[in-house]
């Protein structure tokens, strides 16, 4: 299988997510299903929860590399959800999980919104499934917690 992205595929990425665990939190089925092929596909392990509740919860019981947040949740906002995980994350002292917003409104008050509530970058949607894993990697490197 392979992605074809501008005449690009994903295959030559493939083996970069290789043993990485990904939170998904995202309710749109079409884009779950993409999520997943993609993910999945490149090597990852990943979790896909539809609400911000339900992300919580999974967090509280499972580390993962980093978290993939649909802006518009069914239960509250991707900046909400975070800005939550965030203070949780501060109060247990663990390490932040990297996370990037995935948003099909990408203005400059948007990005703003997301780098103050915790995010490390961000996805227009559609995505383009190259520039997913680049950011994908490129937020979980920045961190230094590559397994």
């Amino acid at each position: 299988m392979s992605f074809a992205t501008g005449g690009n595929a994903v295959t030559q990425n493939a083996p970069a997510l290789q043993g990485l665990t990904i939170l998904a939190i995202e309710d749109e089925p079409t884009t779950q299903r993409l999520l997943l092929d993609i993910l999945d596909y490149a090597g990852a392990t990943v979790s896909l929860v539809t609400t911000g509740q339900e992300a919580l919860t999974i967090l509280e019981q499972q580390k993962f590399d980093i978290i993939l947040v649909n802006i518009v949740l069914p239960d509250a906002s991707g900046y909400m959800f975070l800005e939550q995980w965030r203070q949780r994350e501060r109060e247990q002292g663990l390490v932040l999980t990297p996370a990037i917003a995935l948003t099909a409104a990408v203005t400059e008050a948007n990005k703003s919104r997301a780098v103050t509530a915790g995010f490390q970058d961000f996805v227009d949607k559609p995505f383009d499934y190259q520039l997913l894993l680049t950011k994908v990697l490129a937020a979980i490197a920045a961190t230094g917690e590559r397994p």
